[in-house]
């Protein structure tokens, strides 16, 4: 059993101490963490990791480890989640599929969850059989009957007197059943704190090697979908988790978050991809061929006829760090996009969006510009946005966003009107 004091929790990129449990040198091989000074680590993904019985959940950039466990639980669940609807609902680049796809060492959550939804919908798997018969009750088989059975000629044609016939049978393979039941009861038992599941009815515990054969014998007999599919998650499963001669290790982990907090931050300020049809496109000239190129804003949001904001999620953390901020380029590139769409609005706001861990859902942090040309360029604003607040409302789809779009814009509209001030 999988306790509550087996889970570390770390910041992504935060450097920080570690002696409650070694960190297996995999981790630092696969790249997933590093050493920064002596008893310190950083992790350079976000998600989770599990081995050698200890779950290592690395919460993206903005967040602050809680005290609480439960409180520490209940964010390792939904970063889990973020993840898997990231994973279900986008097109991964292969970058990203090397973590979240279905590689070796990712299937095992992926497999898990599986396993738990069918189960709760249709219980412990029950085997269907194919059997054949001569002249029986069921449906003929015509390519056996053909293959195994001798026509007779009657007025020229060819006539079959005898049939093979096929009818299905339910078995009771209760080796199958049990386990499937013990599989669904080590999931329970190590990832059950995660999926919220509870499973105890079980007998018996099986070898890697006893289940893998009966598995394999039983997937040649079955020709049923879901029992096919079952037991290939079976097998799954115990050759990744339970097979004793794999040194395994598991994660559900990203290398690229920012592109997980650009999603996010798209669905909560609730972006308008139409818009980016009307952003003039750079181009080349050569040869006298033209080649374009494109501008391509983060999040396009159109408040009314006459007013526009631009905004671009930066997956950076805020502190006292004042040269852990973004670069030049991406301020350039917030600018020219508001000199190249000015004459369309009278109004155009570029605000930055940073994970942090903020009161009221958003807090006005800093702004950028360029010096003795701020009347020319303007400025772009940078505001944390809390990034727990927008995780819910990433995963529960509510209309929060709107509302928060316009308590921005009224927060910019006052910086804006005190530029010359700022």
């Amino acid at each position: 059993m999988v306790q509550m004091n087996n889970i570390y929790f770390f910041i992504d990129h935060e450097p920080a101490k570690f002696k409650e449990a070694s960190i297996p040198n995999v981790f630092f091989e696969k790249g997933l963490c590093q050493k920064t000074e002596q008893s310190y680590v950083r992790f350079n993904v976000t998600g989770i990791i599990h081995a050698n019985q200890n779950f290592f959940v690395v919460l993206p950039k903005g967040y602050r480890i809680p005290d609480n466990i439960n409180t520490k639980v209940t964010l390792a669940k939904k970063i889990y989640n973020v993840l898997f609807k990231y994973k279900s609902t986008k097109i991964l680049e292969k970058d990203e599929s090397y973590w979240l796809g279905d590689t070796q060492t990712t299937t095992t959550f992926d497999v898990s969850k599986k396993l738990i939804d069918d189960f709760r919908q249709n219980g412990l798997i029950t085997l269907q059989k194919r059997t054949f018969e001569n002249n029986g009750r069921g449906n003929i088989n015509w390519p056996k009957t053909f293959k195994t059975k001798t026509p007779y000629i009657k007025k020229s044609e060819l006539v079959y007197l005898d049939f093979v016939t096929t009818k299905n049978n339910i078995v009771s393979n209760e080796t199958i059943s049990l386990i499937h039941s013990f599989i669904l009861w080590n999931i329970s038992d190590t990832y059950g704190w995660l999926f919220n599941f509870k499973y105890k009815d079980y007998s018996k515990t099986f070898t890697h090697s006893f289940m893998r054969y009966n598995l394999l014998r039983a997937l040649n007999e079955t020709y049923m979908d879901r029992d096919i599919r079952i037991i290939k998650f079976l097998l799954s499963y115990i050759d990744n988790r339970l097979n004793e001669e794999n040194n395994n290790y598991n994660i559900f982990v990203t290398k690229y978050f920012d592109r997980v907090w650009e999603t996010i931050c798209a669905k909560v300020m609730g972006n308008m991809p139409m818009l980016q049809k009307m952003v003039p496109k750079p181009y080349w000239i050569y040869l006298e061929d033209k080649k374009e190129t494109s501008q391509i804003p983060d999040i396009l949001v159109q408040m009314n006829k006459d007013e526009l904001i631009i905004y671009d999620a930066k997956y950076y953390t805020l502190n006292q760090n004042k040269h852990n901020l973004p670069g030049w380029g991406d301020i350039v590139k917030q600018l020219f996009y508001r000199l190249s769409l000015k004459h369309q609005y009278k109004k155009i706001y570029n605000i930055f969006l940073f994970p942090g861990t903020v009161k009221h859902a958003f807090n006005f942090s800093a702004y950028a510009s360029v010096s003795d040309f701020e009347a020319t360029f303007g400025n772009v604003l940078g505001y944390l946005l809390d990034i727990d607040y927008a995780i819910e409302i990433y995963l529960n789809n509510n209309e929060k966003q709107h509302q928060l779009n316009y308590k921005i814009l009224k927060d910019a509209k006052e910086k804006y009107n005190k530029q010359d001030k700022l």
